[in-house]
């Protein structure tokens, strides 16, 4: 047993979705729902919604035979609702093809929507122990530190295969799956991004950046750049109290059901503009006002929205689900549409 399995066996955390008994199987499924969940998400924030989603869609049949707003729903809270959608379809082509179980090839896995290479390892190896490499960015953490590599995988295609190369080499053997877990673990745990707490790590007495005293160096700085975006969310209420959602092309909120939003300029932000007008048409307005500005991130936005409440003293033509109550509108999907009801 290497010293690293050794090292997870005695300080492995209790997760909902690490069985009992480090050695066990996991349920693929599981496996899954997590790992996509964890993407982009604190592990703290993970755990209560896996719980919840598991008592919801306790199997792939019981997710697959869901609404997809049903499914939305559920996912709410954790952002990226194109996660939640791959899933569902992915559950279908499950149930279709393959009776509600996971394939075992990985290019199979691999070719579901929403799944790419690390997922498709990730429930090899967790789900079915198969010795199959991993490389999130924990494990670039971890690896970047330990043999001090001065790039990240996303700088080309060589430097990408250089890591997988070293996750290769260390998920092989009977413990492959528990080698994988433990560099997980490590890299949450002890390697962290930042304060790591290298006299608890079992690769002390290799780890090269530790031994040169120059951890915080790595791995190298990732550049980020944001957009800034503006524009005007619309609360539109009619007589019965309720408001209006549509599924627009909208550019963050696509196939999703959500108040009426369109970019502008902070300056154009006032009276009714023309895009509200025409999807009110000739309903008569008894009282309209701006609320106050909100920021929302998605993906590299940083977006400010201005919440525009109107008041109708009638209605117009829509769709009745189209129509929903103040309390609906609090579990949309998006939490966009929370905060600008949030905003009056």
């Amino acid at each position: 047993m290497s010293p690293l399995v050794k090292w997870f066996l005695a300080n492995a955390a209790a997760l909902p979705w690490r069985p009992a008994a480090p050695r066990d199987k996991r349920d693929p499924y599981a496996v899954w729902i997590s790992e996509i969940m964890l993407q982009q998400t604190q592990v703290a924030a993970v755990k209560e919604h896996f719980k919840n989603w598991m008592q919801v869609f306790p199997t792939v049949q019981a997710l697959a035979s869901a609404s997809e707003e049903t499914v939305l729903k559920h996912w709410q809270g954790l952002g990226y609702y194109s996660r939640a959608r791959n899933i569902h379809k992915t559950a279908k082509i499950l149930v279709e093809r393959y009776n509600g179980e996971f394939p075992t090839d990985r290019k199979e896995i691999e070719a579901l929507p929403g799944i790419g290479k690390y997922t498709a390892g990730a429930i090899l190896s967790f789900g079915f122990h198969k010795a199959e490499a991993i490389l999130d960015g924990n494990l670039i953490r971890v690896f970047s530190r330990l043999y001090k590599i001065d790039f990240l995988p996303t700088a080309s295609a060589e430097a990408s295969e250089h890591y997988w190369n070293i996750a290769r080499d260390f998920a092989t053997g009977k413990d492959a799956y528990l080698q994988n877990e433990a560099l997980m673990e490590l890299g949450r745990s002890v390697c962290k991004v930042k304060a790591p707490d290298c006299k608890a790590c079992p690769f002390q007495s290799e780890c090269k950046s530790y031994l040169e005293n120059c951890t915080g160096k790595y791995p190298p700085k990732k550049e980020r750049s944001y957009t800034a975006w503006y524009g005007i969310i619309a609360i539109i209420e009619n007589a019965n109290g309720k408001v209006f959602v549509n599924i627009g092309d909208y550019k963050f909120l696509k196939n999703q059901p959500a108040f009426p939003h369109f970019e502008t300029s902070p300056q154009l932000a006032e009276g009714i503009p023309a895009e509200i007008d025409r999807i009110i048409g000739n309903a008569k307005i008894s009282d309209f006002h701006y609320g106050k500005e909100f920021k929302h991130s998605i993906t590299h936005h940083k977006i400010t929205m201005k919440p525009l409440f109107i008041t109708l003293a009638g209605t117009f033509k829509a769709n009745k689900e189209s129509w929903i109550t103040k309390e609906e509108a609090l579990n949309l999907p998006s939490s966009l549409c929370q905060k600008a009801l949030a905003n009056k």
